[in-house]
């Protein structure tokens, strides 16, 4: 089952955000990997019922964030694989979202595992954020867009990468290069999709603001 996000050009691509799909989006600080997560968590939320997990982000900084009561929020830092299946049991969530990977596994490949599992068995969407490494930055300023092997020199075990339906990127051009016009987010997968940030709702739409 496709969940829509009101992103008209990203519900029109190939299927990202479906049921049984654990999808990796990854970034450097910086990009918007967050503000995304909020926005297709909002629009999702409107017909199904969403479970966001942070444990960068203070309960009380994302309570504001989040304006849709059907979106639940954890930010318990001692959360396991297993009392989260029984969460998503307990409250029959659609889609879960995971603030990020590095701090919820360690990048451990068991716990990585453990996701896809759960993500099957449920038939839930998962979308785990992800930074990314520095390494990119020592690239020329113009050839600083992720590409696969960045996320690969994130994980220690090639193999980590398997258990992902899904991979994506999230870029700005302006972030590198403040002269440019350009002020989309690239939503970067198996197409690349531009999104623009509205600053009143602080949420991305499809169109230039």
């Amino acid at each position: 089952m496709k969940l829509l996000t009101e992103l008209k050009n990203v519900d029109e691509s190939n299927s990202l955000f479906e049921t049984s799909n654990l999808i990796l989006i990854a970034g450097r600080p910086g990009m918007g990997k967050t503000t995304f997560a909020v926005s297709i968590g909002e629009a999702i939320a409107k017909t199904n019922n969403v479970l966001y997990i942070s444990l960068e982000h203070t309960l009380e900084n994302l309570n504001k964030k989040f304006y849709n009561p059907k979106i639940a929020i954890n930010d318990d830092t001692f959360l396991t694989i297993e009392n989260l299946r029984q969460q998503i049991i307990n409250s029959n969530y659609s889609l879960v979202i995971i603030d990020y990977l590095q701090l919820f596994t360690n990048n451990d490949k068991n716990q990585i595992e453990g996701l896809m599992q759960i993500t099957k068995d449920l038939n839930i969407c998962m979308v785990v954020l992800s930074q990314l490494s520095r390494d990119l930055e020592y690239r020329d300023i113009t050839k600083r867009r992720p590409i696969l092997s960045d996320i690969e020199n994130n994980f220690s075990d090639k193999i980590i990468l398997t258990y992902f339906d899904k991979t994506g990127f999230l870029y700005r051009d302006r972030y590198y290069l403040p002269e440019s016009n350009d002020e989309s987010l690239e939503l970067i997968y198996d197409t690349t999709i531009k999104l623009y940030l509205n600053k009143e709702t602080v949420r991305f739409t499809d169109r230039p603001q």
